[in-house]
């Protein structure tokens, strides 16, 4: 069976300081407070783009809110955290999570209960406390006796059993807390990814429109040009074509635009109906980082990672805690009662009290605690496999996010250049048709050029911008 080192994973988990928010110093037996996640700092609004915020309109029929104005990336950044539904559900699973932890801590804490049994009958009988009461206790009761009873349990020894199960359920609350930052890192990248959609989608309705124009020019020209009999009508006819072509490329674009600007508006989890005023901006440059830095970045504050660090502690105490119901048990007991002996004849009263330890010590019991302990091992064994693959993958993911984010960022550098000499040569062929040196298929082509070349900035930027957007998320920065 493959088992990883203890001390490398201890090492690792060592290594999450950093991540105050989830690191919890409680005593073995008390439960420590956790804070629901909050975006980690630098994601705010700048303060000159937090001048002129967004404004709620009211809510839509489905009940999100309804935004309008100015939309940068950064505004959209902070509007996503604020209103994405799978942050709101990570941080419910942390509350989730902390009650299971308040739960363990309590099974630690000494218990009182009271109770009462009236009864009426002709022979004594033996009587529990009423259903759900904890602890229960057992009282003798005469006929026609009414007993009150007060019961008082401390756990002095359970051989490390409830310190295992608090500290289980406290390493569970830490990997709950890190799915809940590793929902606000998706949601971050959902939006980058979506902003970059968007703003693709817009490039292309603003070539095709850069193109209607530029058709429309030569379509002028060409009807000119048929007039006073210098072309044939076939030219007039082709550049009719290209301006038909060009507005059903508009039109689609058009299409893509509004497809691009719901799955947008559902990444920041507002209202579809949200009025937005986009604007466009270039996509920053990688991360200047090592690979190196990168990869040690990535294996720490990863929080897929951090969870499953957590996830993985929280197993081990989970063996501890099959270990400890071996040992015996051993209860601090007291009890008082008081009873009104024939209380519906008007007897005398009678009561008293005790004090005692309750020990428990199972030898045997069929198996039942030998295959938990087998079951709890191998789940544990289970985590550190899956630990090992998570860490494999994350240094492929980082390997590969990288590439792809300086090769899109050199792709844009060269679309940048492409654009600039399909213009010029656009430009020089209208000067060899005006000289009369060329016909209007030499103009056809370069518009045709500048075109391809418009469209292939378009994407390449927000093949950069995406490529950045993932290697933010890969290697665990905002």
């Amino acid at each position: 069976m493959h088992r990883r080192p203890r001390s490398r994973r201890s090492g690792t988990v060592a290594a999450l300081s950093g991540l105050a928010l989830v690191l919890l110093v409680a005593s073995p037996l008390r439960a420590a407070p956790l804070e629901t996640p909050k975006p980690p700092p630098g994601m705010s609004l700048p303060q000159e783009e937090a001048s002129q915020p967004l404004v709620q309109v009211g809510l839509d029929a489905a009940g999100r809110p309804r935004f309008q104005g100015r939309l940068t990336l950064a505004a959209a950044l902070d509007l996503g955290l604020r209103e994405n539904l799978s942050i709101a559900l990570g941080q419910l699973e942390g509350r989730v999570a902390a009650a299971e932890t308040a739960e363990a801590a309590a099974m630690g804490r000494p218990k009182l209960s009271l109770g009462a049994v009236g009864a009426g009958g002709t022979a004594p009988m033996v009587w529990s406390a009423p259903p759900g009461a904890d602890p229960g206790f057992l009282t003798v009761l005469p006929p026609g006796a009414v007993g009150l009873n007060a019961t008082l349990m401390v756990p002095v020894f359970t051989g490390g059993l409830l310190a295992a199960r608090l500290q289980a359920a406290e390493y569970s609350q830490k990997a709950a807390v890190a799915r809940a930052f590793l929902a606000l890192r998706q949601a971050a990248r959902a939006v980058r990814v979506a902003w970059h959609d968007l703003q693709h989608a817009r490039a292309l309705e603003d070539v095709a429109s850069w193109e209607i124009q530029a058709q429309q020019e030569l379509l002028r020209l060409a009807r000119h040009q048929f007039d006073q009999g210098r072309v044939a009508r076939v030219v007039l006819l082709r550049a009719q074509a290209e301006v038909a072509a060009a507005e059903g490329r508009r039109e689609l674009a058009g299409g893509e635009v509004a497809v691009a600007e719901a799955e947008l508006k559902s990444a920041l989890g507002v209202s579809v109906q949200s009025d937005f005023e986009y604007e466009s901006a270039s996509p920053e440059p990688p991360p200047q980082a090592t690979e190196e830095e990168d990869l040690r970045t990535a294996l720490s504050d990863r929080p897929d990672l951090v969870a499953a660090r957590y996830a993985l502690e929280a197993r081990d105490r989970r063996v501890a805690q099959a270990v400890a119901e071996f040992s015996p048990q051993i209860y601090a007991m007291a009890m008082a009662e008081r009873m009104q002996m024939g209380a519906f004849q008007g007897g005398p009263l009678d009561g008293g009290y005790q004090v005692g330890l309750g020990i428990a010590w199972p030898l045997f019991d069929g198996g039942e605690r030998a295959a938990r302990l087998e079951r709890a091992q191998a789940q544990k064994e289970i985590g550190e496999l899956e630990l090992e693959r998570l860490e494999l993958e994350v240094t492929a993911q980082v390997v590969a996010a990288r590439a792809r984010a300086q090769a899109a960022w050199q792709a844009m550098e060269l679309a940048e250049a492409e654009v600039v000499a399909a213009s010029e040569g656009l430009r020089i062929a209208r000067l060899r048709h005006q000289a009369g040196r060329s016909i209007q298929l030499e103009i056809l082509d370069a518009v045709a050029a500048e075109r391809r070349a418009r469209s292939t900035l378009a994407e390449a930027t927000a093949l950069a911008g995406r490529a950045r957007a993932e290697l933010l998320y890969v290697t665990g920065r905002f």
